[in-house]
């Protein structure tokens, strides 16, 4: 006997007024494979979740990590800063102090010309 489209809209009428037979048409239908893909896509999400989780933690930390880091390189070029300023004027007062000894140790070089003439 064949099942005529008529039937089909009567099977469709008893599903929904019977939705355990739903269930039971379905494990009829389908395979297990699909059968178990709510489960595993649960699975998966929860899973998902976790990892997700675990990142936004490792984020925190890095982030924690890395503010913690250009606080102390800051402080250092803080540090660089003024060690540098002191070098520098370290570093012009060697200078003068060169040219005057240079100056003294070589009078005569530079001065001796007008030192001649004068008497």
């Amino acid at each position: 006997m064949p099942f005529t489209v008529e039937d089909f809209q009567d099977l469709v009428q008893l599903l929904d007024e019977r939705p355990e037979w739903r269930s039971e048409l379905r494990r009829l239908v389908l395979s297990d494979e699909y059968l178990a893909l709510p489960e595993q896509l649960a699975e998966f999400r929860r899973d998902m979740e976790q990892r997700f989780i675990e990142v936004e933690k490792q984020i925190a930390d890095l982030r924690r990590d890395t503010e913690a880091h250009f606080h102390r390189v800051n402080v250092q070029i803080g540090q660089l800063q003024v060690e540098t300023k002191a070098l520098r004027n370290d570093v012009g007062q060697l200078k003068g102090e060169n040219l005057e000894r240079r100056y003294r140790e070589r009078a005569h070089a530079y001065f001796g010309r007008l030192l001649r003439k004068c008497r």
